[in-house]
């Protein structure tokens, strides 16, 4: 009867080891099936007779980023706001307040650039020298960048009229810098527009006219009179003298 014990005692012993075995290789299996489930790198490994390839793919930045350029000037000068960081070939819509001022496609790589006039109503456009935003926003992806910009204190206009003596009807060029960039200017001999001029990308204005009849010196001769200049955008103004000699 006791070898029969044994025997069976043997038996159970090894059924139980090799139970154990094979849940610690399935243990195992698992583990490593997870653990090649996560990897999220791409890699190549050589092996001998084949290769293996694991793909995945490279997250966009998590926020986006702007600037603008130029970083100050006036109300309605042109600046270019270039951002990163957006979904690949999204609108990206570029605003001041609740107004849209452009929009713009961002490259397959997130980027933007766009270009926009600085509006009237900037914080600076009345109070010099303050900052305000502006603010880009992705419509496929919802992220928002801003950058600010500081409106210029406003400058005087200058003018200086060329020749600065003549007769009446004499043809004459009256040159003026400072104001808004690309307005129209109006030249003024008292409540009559003689002259209308487009102002540069640099606020200059040149427009040419002749010397009205009823100029000062056309029967004072000697006298000097005044022509003036006024921004239909701005509102600034600024004057030259001429004087008639006969």
């Amino acid at each position: 009867m006791r070898p029969v014990r044994i025997i069976a005692t043997t038996v159970f012993v090894a059924a139980l080891a090799g139970t154990g075995c094979s849940a610690h290789r399935t243990a195992d299996q698992a583990a490593a099936s997870a653990s090649s489930g996560a990897s999220s790198i791409t890699t190549t490994q050589p092996t001998a007779g084949s290769t293996q390839t694991t793909t995945a793919t490279v997250p966009s930045p998590a926020t986006a980023s702007c600037a603008v350029t130029p970083k100050t000037g006036p109300a309605g000068a042109r600046v270019t706001m270039v951002c990163r960081g957006f979904a690949g070939s999204e609108q990206v819509d570029v605003s001041f307040g609740a107004t849209v001022l452009t929009s713009a496609k961002a490259s397959t790589g997130g980027q933007v650039a766009a270009m926009f006039s600085v509006p009237d109503d900037f914080a600076g456009a009345t109070i010099p020298g303050r900052r305000d935003s502006f603010q880009a926003k992705g419509r496929h992806s919802g992220k928002a960048a801003s950058a600010t910009f500081t409106v210029a204190s406003v400058a005087n206009a200058t003018c200086a009229v060329a020749p600065k003596t003549g007769v009446a009807g004499s043809p004459v060029t009256l040159t003026c810098r400072g104001f808004t960039p690309s307005e129209r200017v109006d030249v003024r001999f008292g409540a009559v527009v003689v002259a209308t001029a487009k102002a540069t990308s640099g606020g200059e204005v040149a427009a040419s006219f002749a010397v009205p009849s009823g100029f000062a010196g056309s029967h004072y001769p000697g006298r000097e009179d005044t022509f003036q200049a006024t921004g239909r955008h701005s509102g600034r103004a600024a004057s030259a003298t001429f004087t008639v000699t006969g």
